[in-house]
């Protein structure tokens, strides 16, 4: 079968991309002709775009600071861009009629916020004559409005299956349509730790370190790895989703997605806000913390570490750390190849009916 994929494979995003060259993996290790569909969020774009930098300098010492922030961010991207070349093979919009399926998904695709409005490619408005489905779609709402409603039930008839990532957005969806919503995993979960290892770059650290890696409560997260670094008389390296530069930091500002995987792979403790940062650590099998934000948006850590029997791995504060224990990933490796196999399980129904 030939597949096009929809999701932010275009994003210089370590989440985001591991997820999407996960999905379109482990699609082709199945036997199916697979190509990321080419359309792009003008919203996540600009993100990226180095003249973003520009819109925040306040005084003489931002403006000194600006351009190895800008080699920084260059070298980054760089590594991002041959990545994905290397990766994926990529199909234009208009050319999406030669497709028999186009599987929506994963990350949060449908989260309004991002994409700044519904994108109709990721709800399934496009002139296509074979048939939608959704993989692991995501979204950040856990209320919608009664337009938003109204919107959504409309969209969801666009799709001849759906499955979501989050427990909350089954029950937030499924009354909105009669199809039966499948909960599934990320698709980073798709595929197992040899995968993964072997997606690593193979560096290793002359000394052992406590990985930080924050996507928000930066200070926080820093802070708690600062502390399990001193305890365990350990270095401390950071890698983030921006490129900020410092030169007094340790962040790793140009670290690419192979890259950023040997890091938490090599840590000896990895210390996170982000959900791909606690699921990549879960499948590389390493002791973490996730750090429970105080936005109260980590329903989507939350339920993954809930169904893996991990939720004792996220914390608020030093307190809840206890570093003489360590995760026993038979236990975990049971639920998830389990869970796992549901997710394939689904895959091929959708793509064999």
């Amino acid at each position: 079968m030939k597949i096009g994929i929809l999701t932010f494979h275009y994003a210089y995003n370590y989440g985001a991309i591991l997820q999407a060259v996960s999905l379109y993996d482990y699609l082709k290790s199945m036997g199916h002709e697979v190509y990321m569909i080419n359309h792009k969020n003008e919203n996540i774009i600009k993100t990226y775009r180095i003249s973003t930098l520009f819109s925040n300098i306040n005084g003489f010492k931002e403006c000194l600071l600006l351009f190895p922030k800008i080699c920084l961010r260059l070298i980054r991207f760089n590594k991002f861009k041959r990545f994905i070349k290397k990766n994926f093979l990529t199909i234009e919009c208009n050319k999406i009629d030669s497709l028999d399926c186009i599987i929506i998904g994963s990350d949060q695709v449908w989260n309004t916020s991002l994409t700044n409005g519904y994108d109709s490619y990721y709800w399934g408005c496009i002139p296509f004559d074979g048939y939608i489905v959704s993989y692991a779609s995501s979204m950040n709402s856990i209320e919608l409005s009664d337009s938003d409603k109204k919107n959504i039930k409309e969209k969801l008839m666009n799709f001849k299956s759906i499955s979501v990532r989050e427990s909350s957005m089954l029950n937030l969806l499924s009354p909105l349509t009669d199809k039966k919503i499948k909960l599934v995993l990320d698709p980073t979960m798709l595929n197992d730790y040899t995968y993964w290892l072997k997606r690593c770059n193979n560096s290793k650290s002359k000394s052992k370190y406590i990985l930080s890696y924050p996507l928000r409560d930066s200070e926080t997260v820093i802070s708690l790895s600062q502390k399990i670094a001193g305890e365990k008389l350990c270095s401390l390296k950071i890698i983030r989703g921006d490129s900020n530069w410092n030169p007094f930091s340790k962040t790793l500002n140009t670290a690419g997605p192979s890259e950023a995987l040997s890091l938490i792979n090599n840590a000896e403790i990895v210390v996170t806000s982000s959900f791909h940062g606690t699921v990549l650590s879960i499948l590389l099998q390493k002791d973490f913390y996730t750090i429970k934000c105080k936005d109260g948006n980590n329903v989507r850590t939350e339920s993954v570490l809930n169904l893996l029997g991990l939720k004792d791995r996220m914390i608020e504060t030093e307190s809840d750390m206890d570093l003489s224990s360590h995760i026993d990933y038979r236990m975990v490796n049971e639920i998830l190849m389990r869970e796992r196999k549901k997710s394939q399980n689904y895959l091929y129904s959708i793509l064999t009916e």
